[in-house]
């Protein structure tokens, strides 16, 4: 107990203070490196949203969780179309064609 005495004594208010502003600062920093990074990086998004999960801080998760699907659109719009997929779109086109040629024959 004596030691723990002479750490109480010996403690400056003003040097507690700093160090407490300056972690402060410093969870700050991190947040914003993580919201900086999270937002370019799907891969980081989704291995931090992985490995902290609900212990996030919500513009963190928010920014991953927007990364993530941005990521997701981005591939899906990518992948080529199946032939069924470009038959139907050409269908498609066709009848709005064939409808668009019936009204201006009507009018």
């Amino acid at each position: 107990m004596g030691k723990l005495r002479q750490l109480k004594r010996n403690l400056r208010i003003d040097k507690v203070q700093l160090a407490e502003q300056t972690r402060f600062e410093q969870i700050k920093l991190v947040k914003e490196m993580c919201v900086k990074r999270a937002t370019e990086d799907a891969g980081f998004a989704k291995d931090i949203l992985a490995a902290v999960g609900k212990g996030l801080p919500p513009e963190v998760k928010k920014a991953a969780e927007e990364s993530i699907a941005k990521d997701k659109a981005e591939k899906e719009a990518k992948q080529p179309l199946s032939k069924d997929d470009a038959a139907f779109i050409l269908e498609l086109e066709n009848a709005v064609k064939q409808k668009d040629l019936a009204i201006e024959e009507k009018s």
